[in-house]
């Protein structure tokens, strides 16, 4: 007898436990939310994307000391997390891109014996194991790099350091087995926050003035030439602190994106944009105006977003990805949510919600793979002191 009862017991419970998995497992706009690992850090892990899967660095401790954490998330699944035998003092700034045969470039700021900030790079193989590294890139104190992907697998860095006082920027090649090979040369003086954007026109460099926080740009082939003023200057209040500042471009317009945590402690993105081949461009907040009944093709694969405007919904910790696009998206959180606002022709052009009810401390990070399916990161933090390192793609991976 009490086998009749036990198996439809038995199926009914993990038909209910079945249903509570599905009702509370995290899911975005874009489907599942995958939680790469837990960090104490505000920004997202840095990412990589390919058609064949994502990889995503991040810094980690535990009663080993700091560390370099990374995962790879392929049609295989989530792999184990991997930490890299890279041994770092106080690891910041990470990013990632393409090396030669499927390999990447980490790249990262950190102290060297001295206890002076230097550049280091190392590489990576697909399977996260480290074939060449680390490697220090940059000659002098080291405060901020951007950094230009070339065709055969090799970059181009700009750095800024030098004098504290009056930083300037200089450039250094990475080959794509991960070796410097040229001696750092200077590129600008009284210049700090490079930011590449690679447009139709080639490679543009763009830095900030310390000075008065006007913006520069200026082509860039194995050095920078013509520089002029790209924008007029966000405004810095005492206690205002700048947070990043990202050039981005799609096809006709150049981009950028300044994050400022103003002294009271609130959040600002500032942005700007124009042709190419004008200057001058007139820095404003950012914020938008949403029309729900107006679906806005994305050209992505991202499933419905919404035409969008410039307006008063603000935005804060804008993220634009590497590449170039005939739509950039820009991950930003408006309002309570961590969305996508598209622009086109540097103008506001779309929105799409992809995850309620965020808080972001840091910055998000988005990218695109060649199948233009895009990948949304960013550090939530959660109750234990500590944020969940998180992605979500529209792309089936192990599905």
């Amino acid at each position: 007898m009490r086998r009749r009862w036990l198996l439809p017991l038995l199926l009914m419970l993990a038909s209910c436990a079945s249903a509570a998995a599905t009702v509370t497992a995290p899911v975005s706009a874009w489907g599942q939310i995958i939680t790469f690992g837990q960090a104490e850090q505000g920004d997202a892990p840095v990412l990589w994307a390919s058609s064949a899967g994502v990889t995503a660095v991040w810094v980690g401790a535990d009663e080993r000391g700091v560390h370099h954490d990374s995962r790879n998330l392929t049609n295989s699944g989530l792999s184990g997390t991997v930490v890299l035998p890279l041994p770092p003092v106080y690891p910041f700034g990470q990013q990632l891109f393409p090396a030669a045969d499927d390999h990447l470039h980490l790249l990262w700021l950190d102290a060297n014996a001295e206890g002076e900030p230097r550049l280091y790079t190392a590489l990576l193989s697909p399977q996260l194991t480290v074939i060449r590294g680390p490697t220090v890139v940059s000659d002098r104190r080291t405060l901020r790099f951007a950094v230009v992907p070339n065709a055969d697998g090799s970059l181009w860095v700009v750095f800024s350091g030098g004098l504290m006082a009056e930083p300037g920027l200089f450039a250094a090649y990475v080959d794509a087995q991960g070796r410097p090979r040229q001696q750092v040369a200077p590129v600008a003086a009284n210049a700090d926050w490079p930011s590449f954007a690679q447009g139709a026109d080639g490679v543009v460099l763009y830095w900030r003035r310390p000075a008065d926080g006007r913006v520069f740009r200026a082509s860039f082939h194995d050095g920078a030439a013509d520089a002029v003023i790209a924008t007029t200057a966000i405004p810095l209040a005492a206690g205002d602190r700048l947070e990043s500042l990202a050039a981005a471009a799609d096809r006709t317009h150049g981009y950028l994106f300044w994050n400022i945590t103003r002294a009271d402690g609130q959040v600002e993105t500032g942005w700007a944009s124009g042709a190419w081949n004008t200057g001058d461009w007139q820095a404003e907040r950012l914020g938008v105006a949403i029309d729900d009944a107006s679906p806005f093709i994305t050209g992505f694969n991202t499933g419905t977003a919404s035409t969008a405007g410039a307006g008063d919904q603000w935005a804060r910790w804008a993220s634009p990805p590497a590449g170039v696009y005939g739509v950039l998206p820009v991950a930003a959180q408006v309002g309570s949510a961590l969305g996508v606002i598209y622009f086109q022709a540097g103008r506001i052009a779309g929105y799409q919600t992809i995850v309620e009810n965020t808080s972001l401390i840091g910055l998000p990070a988005i990218r695109a793979d060649r199948d233009l399916f895009l990948y949304l990161a960013w550090a939530q933090p959660n109750d234990s002191g500590s944020a969940d390192l998180n992605l979500t793609t529209m792309r089936p991976f192990g599905r």
